[in-house]
């Protein structure tokens, strides 16, 4: 035996850091080489730990020290264990402190443990919708891993920066999580389906919030194709789904049809109701845009009975919107502003209020607006906590609505509001 405690050293680090004797060797080594140093049978030359040692992410000091011992690494991965176990049974706060003691245990060389830890803290923030500290412990992942030979769990890691960044509304920031994902999988060396067809529908989406349309559609089209030849179909409604919404946007109706009717039918098939619900919404419009009329009303109807069974008021509110838009295209003003109505009485806060202003002003040019119908609107506006261009554009509606309906007091109040509203927007 010539020196166990640098052999035990060294196969301690490697396995900490999930690395096979080969990937250790590399090309300088062979792997019968690092086997006889682990078990003590060979002594390697200073320049061969200093090899050793970088790949370790570690100073060769540490090797060559013997007062500098290695962690306990049974404790670290009893408390990984815990960690792993609230997780797994839904104790999602246990699980932060379980893995905020794991990371305090693991040594700072140990960059692939760190960034496992650090990568589950950001999905239990996911989960808990809390994006903006989910997104710091992502990122903090994606440093550490980046440093390790976690390639794959590197990629997801940017992957779920971008998905942070999505759900904040950061939709540029979003976009270069996702290529910079995309990029860093073109360096796996294996293949992974599933994998790639994540982070490009997630780009596809992203880039689609962004009205880049066309670069969303070419990559989601390839994705969707990949899909298939693969069967890979977890991400084929997802895939459709926004492909379809792309379509409507450039006016490719036809298009938006056939890939929100596949949408529809795989998340029926699976079970998904509340993306079942999006996706009739969705159909409802472009049947809508193509004079299906008749359609669009029964897939809209089919849209309020599945927001029923969920409860979904804000849904079932949208669906509500889209039966006006069909019914005034039809040129039925009263019937347009009864289903207006309903949706301000289900879901006053809506982010899409201002849009519903401006279908109410399109009926109120066909028939009057009820007293009652316009305090909603009123209330409403007077709770709106969304942003402030958005306030200035439902004053700017109301003002509109109180004038055609031969109210020039009230009219001038709500314009001049939008008009002060949008002047500090512009000063700011």
């Amino acid at each position: 035996m010539v020196d166990t405690d640098v052999g035990t050293r060294i196969r301690e680090l490697r396995r900490r850091l999930k690395m096979t004797q080969s990937e250790l060797a590399g090309s300088d080594f062979t792997k019968s080489f690092i086997s006889q140093i682990e078990k003590g049978h060979t002594r390697p030359s200073l320049k061969s730990l200093e090899i050793i040692a970088k790949r370790l992410n570690q100073p060769i000091s540490s090797l060559l020290d013997e007062d500098e011992s290695l962690p306990d690494s049974d404790k670290l991965d009893s408390l990984l264990a815990n960690a792993r176990l609230d997780f797994s049974e839904g104790r999602l706060n246990d699980a932060v402190v379980s893995f905020d003691k794991a990371l305090q245990a693991c040594p700072p060389f140990d960059h692939a443990t760190r960034g496992e830890i650090l990568f589950k803290k950001g999905h239990i923030r996911f989960a808990q919708r809390d994006f903006k500290t989910a997104l710091v412990e992502f990122n903090s992942a994606v440093d550490e891993l980046k440093q390790s030979h976690q390639t794959e769990l590197y990629v997801r890691a940017l992957c779920d920066v971008g998905s942070s960044h999505y759900m904040m509304g950061n939709y540029r920031s979003s976009r270069e999580a996702f290529e910079e994902a995309l990029a860093a999988y073109g360096t796996l060396g294996v293949i992974n389906t599933h994998l790639l067809c994540t982070i490009e529908s997630n780009l596809g989406n992203a880039l689609a919030h962004l009205r880049e349309y066309d670069v969303a559609v070419k990559i989601l089209e390839d994705s969707l194709e990949r899909s298939r030849n693969n069967a890979e179909y977890y991400l084929y409604g997802k895939i459709c789904h926004i492909l379809g919404y792309c379509y409507d946007a450039l006016q490719q109706y036809p298009k938006a049809i056939s890939r929100t009717q596949k949408a529809l039918e795989f998340y029926s098939s699976v079970e998904d109701m509340e993306l079942l619900l999006s996706a009739q919404l969705n159909l409802a419009t472009h049947l809508r845009k193509v004079s299906e009329f008749n359609k669009a009303k029964v897939v809209a109807s089919r849209a309020l009975d599945t927001a029923s069974k969920l409860r979904a008021n804000d849904q079932k509110a949208r669906a509500h919107i889209e039966l006006a838009h069909i019914y005034l295209d039809q040129e039925d003003a009263k019937k347009a502003l009864s289903h207006v109505t309903l949706a301000f009485d289900l879901a006053p806060a809506h982010m899409d209020v201002p849009k519903w202003t401006l279908t109410l002003l399109e009926c109120s040019k066909r028939v009057p607006i009820p007293t009652e119908t316009l305090a909603s609107v009123e209330k409403a506006c007077a709770d709106w906590t969304g942003p402030p261009r958005d306030l200035a554009e439902i004053h700017s509606n109301l003002g509109e609505l109180y004038s055609s309906q031969g109210n020039p007091e009230k009219a001038n109040v709500h314009l001049s509001k939008s008009v002060a509203l949008f002047r500090e927007l512009r000063d700011t």
